[in-house]
């Protein structure tokens, strides 16, 4: 490409000194270097400006440039003696046997499985983990509604859907309405571990707490609704699993971990704090594993 765009500048008027000097500092290849000294004979006033001297491949091209066989025949005998240089090494090349390899290896994987014994991951042991506690724990679903009109609290607190969910509750003394307003709807030997998991949830009446059983009931409720009431779950999310045998909570969902519930000790044997009185918890009321005074007093 260089040397297509020199030719252009033959039918230019310019001094030999000028255009050879462009010339010597292009970076060509050793290819072409011939080819450029046959157009610079043709230019006026060569003798001003002498040809810059190349050594090793380039100056046995430059020789005869216009001699193909010579070209091919020096690319022939050393075509990587521009871009290979010799190097003397004072040492022998590393070898490892097929022997002292085996070893090597060996020492390796004893030292791997040593350190990832006991933190391999078992995909079966985990699959079977994950299984026992889906058939121990049910979910407990906070439904969070866009709107919550007076139409739909009639359905789920004095229709018929929901009406033996409602009489299970009241029967052992539970109300399906909690003070906030929010609506809550699970089995009864649920209701107790439900409400403690939600002591710190800032619960509105747009709030539905439901058991994974009993939440294609709410969603058929809320499926009654006029599109034009445009009720509907804005966010729904899993906040607490419960024993399915006992009804203990088993565990709940902060922040998308999993907390184990602490034992704690009711309010008023503690010194009581304006923490809780604005939503919050009271850490006095936390229990300290070893201590065992005041045990019936623990909730």
């Amino acid at each position: 490409e260089r040397f297509g765009y020199i030719l252009k500048l033959r039918g230019l008027t310019i001094s030999q000194a000028h255009m050879w000097n462009y010339l010597r500092n292009l970076p060509l290849p050793c290819a072409v270097a011939g080819k450029v000294r046959q157009f610079v004979d043709f230019l006026p006033c060569r003798s001003e400006v002498s040809f810059p001297e190349q050594s090793g491949l380039g100056r046995r091209l430059m020789a005869d440039s216009s001699d193909s066989e010579s070209v091919s025949a020096a690319l022939a005998e050393d075509p990587t003696a521009e871009v290979i240089a010799d190097v003397a090494h004072t040492e022998l090349a590393a070898h490892v046997s097929l022997q002292e390899g085996a070893q090597l290896e060996a020492a390796r994987w004893a030292s791997w499985v040593e350190h990832n014994v006991d933190g391999g991951f078992d995909t079966a042991n985990e699959s079977l983990l994950q299984t026992q506690f889906v058939a121990r724990y049910e979910p407990v679903v906070l439904l969070k509604l866009t709107r919550f009109p007076r139409r739909l609290q009639d359905r789920l607190h004095s229709g018929e859907e929901l009406e033996h969910v409602r009489a299970a509750l009241q029967f052992d003394g539970y109300n399906p309405r909690l003070p906030s307003g929010a609506s809550v709807f699970v089995a009864p030997d649920q209701y107790t571990a439900v409400r403690q998991a939600v002591a710190r949830e800032p619960l509105r009446p747009y709030h539905i707490l439901v058991s994974q059983t009993l939440q294609s009931l709410v969603l058929d409720v809320l499926g009654m609704m006029p599109s034009r009431m445009d009720v509907r779950v804005r966010n729904e999310r899993v906040f607490a699993y419960i024993d399915r045998e006992d009804g203990e909570l088993g565990a709940t969902i902060e922040r998308t971990f999993l907390q184990i519930p602490r034992m704690t000790r009711q309010p008023q044997s503690v010194i009581q704090s304006t923490t809780e009185a604005h939503g919050g918890f009271n850490p006095r009321r936390v229990h300290v594993p070893g201590t065992m005074q005041y045990q019936e007093e623990w909730t």
